[in-house]
């Protein structure tokens, strides 16, 4: 299933250990990529083509929920 990026989506990388996430935020909710990245130029390319595509392919991303891992406070 493929969902349409809002205008006001935000595309981001998150580094956790030596891994890097990319993340959707948009409409209240956060998507995670299913498998991180090794370099920061690999995640930052699949952050452009989400940009550029301006869709979101389910079938590769889950939706971060509260109480899970929080990507963000872990260095």
């Amino acid at each position: 299933m493929k969902i349409l990026l809002s205008p006001q989506a935000k595309v981001f990388v998150t580094k956790v250990n030596d891994h890097y996430y990319v993340k959707v935020q948009m409409e209240g909710e956060i998507y995670v990529h299913y498998y991180p990245f090794q370099g920061l130029e690999d995640s930052v390319r699949i952050a452009y083509k989400i940009l550029k595509v301006g869709r979101l392919d389910l079938q590769h991303w889950r939706k971060e929920e509260e109480g899970i891992l929080n990507y963000d406070t872990i260095h």
